[in-house]
């Protein structure tokens, strides 16, 4: 019957009155710790109820969403797509762009079990809610408060979804989208992952090898000095020509996609020297010989995995000395023979089980990991971590996402009832 309470309403906000919030809210967090019972009754009871669905909810759907789909017009609702008589309320946020992208592919679309709401990022945070969840892609306010220096838009929702932490579920942490911003970040992270117990029992378990691909950060470089370190770790037999460069920016920027591959250290010295890398952190990246297939796989929580084989890069590159391409657009004809064979060779059982450990250790759940297959070796590679893929060959996203939601909403409820539970049997 606790589920059943209604939250109590929200005291007003006012931005005269943001400093007297704070110490206010401090003062109210002393009070708690002096008395465990009332600290967890009212963390308890704070947790949202499932809302009755009202009429001005139904019909509460974003501008874009009303654009995109054609059976709300006029801001209407046809009786049969009502949701049923209790429904969670989520806020999301998106770059421009990928909330259209989002919405086309009916990620975010409300139906009987979930409303979307866009939380309107420069209104005031706290009257647009409250909300069950919080979903999110968030990168393009990283760069621009800790990239740009040009907001702190970032540090206002970060806090926002901390001061609702407990009656508001948030759908990855926010501090965690941090490592996918920069290559440089990412690769030192997954590094320090495949080193941990968990990952080696599972290579263990299925008698596989997985790494990440020597890969050298180059800061306020200049070719000579670049090619020079290059040379000493080729020396060392840490690796060997061709390579892939590439931004460390790995998101939000519109070069993040511009990839030259050298193949000799003439072609190296003159793509360090092109114009859109001068003066950028770079990352050059050990090109792995691979058969000419990369395996994508994509991430909705431990309950949702699937991948796809698709054409990359062949093993013999028919390019002097390097050659620039985009990696959203498809490979250059002429770098192919027409020979190749995309097969599809991957261990399903074995990435699937090491892609769900690498989201539990990183605590990231919306996930695209790219892997290859050295040639010969057979070791597993993982290229390239991306949060909150296009999910380009996904179907029934809308149903997936909110099996998400759902199942990471309950598991907060039942947390905090079983921590309501413990008092009482402590008392």
């Amino acid at each position: 019957f606790f589920l059943m309470r209604r939250r109590p309403p929200r005291s007003t906000l006012d931005r005269s009155s943001a400093a007297s919030d704070v110490y206010k809210r401090q003062a109210i967090g002393d009070q708690r710790e002096e008395t465990r019972f009332d600290f967890a009754f009212s963390q308890f009871l704070q947790l949202p109820s499932l809302v009755d669905i009202a009429a001005e909810d139904a019909i509460f759907l974003s501008k874009t969403e009303l654009a995109v789909q054609s059976n709300y017009k006029d801001r209407k609702i046809r009786k049969e797509d009502l949701p049923s008589e209790k429904l969670l309320k989520v806020a999301y946020y998106y770059p421009n762009k990928k909330e259209i992208e989002m919405i086309e592919k009916k990620f975010i679309v409300s139906n009987k079990k979930v409303l979307f709401y866009p939380l309107q990022i420069d209104a005031l945070l706290d009257k647009q809610g409250p909300f069950h969840a919080f979903i999110h892609k968030c990168s393009n306010l990283m760069i621009e408060e800790f990239v740009e220096r040009s907001s702190k838009r970032f540090t206002i929702l970060q806090e926002y979804t901390e001061r609702n932490s407990k009656s508001m579920v948030t759908i990855d942490p926010l501090e965690g989208l941090k490592m996918t911003l920069y290559r440089t970040v990412s690769n030192q992270r997954l590094e320090e992952v495949l080193a941990t117990p968990a990952i080696l029992e599972i290579l263990r378990k299925h008698n596989a090898k997985l790494k990440i691909p020597y890969s050298k950060a180059l800061f306020n470089h200049n070719a000579e000095d670049s090619l020079k370190a290059i040379k000493q770790d080729i020396e060392k037999s840490l690796c060997n020509f061709s390579f892939l460069i590439k931004l460390a920016e790995s998101c939000q920027t519109a070069d993040s996609h511009c990839l030259t591959i050298a193949t000799n250290e003439e072609g190296l010295k003159k793509a360090l020297d092109k114009g859109v890398y001068i003066g950028k952190e770079l990352i050059v990246q050990q090109l792995i010989k691979h058969s000419t297939t990369l395996y994508k796989v994509y991430t909705l929580g431990e309950d949702y995995l699937t991948y796809h084989h698709r054409k990359s890069l062949p093993s013999v590159l028919p390019i002097p000395s390097h050659a620039q391409f985009d990696s959203q657009k498809p490979f250059p004809a002429e770098w192919f023979t027409g020979k190749e064979e995309i097969v599809d060779k991957m261990n399903k059982d074995f990435i699937f089980e090491i892609s769900k450990a690498l989201m539990k250790a990183i605590d990231l759940t919306i996930l695209g990991l790219d892997y290859i297959l050295e040639e010969g070796s057979g070791c597993y590679y993982l290229v390239d971590l991306n949060y909150y893929s296009s999910f380009r060959h996904e179907s029934d996203l809308n149903e997936k996402i909110t099996s998400l939601i759902i199942k990471v909403y309950n598991e907060k409820i039942k947390g905090i009832a079983k921590q309501f539970q413990f008092i009482l049997l402590s008392l």
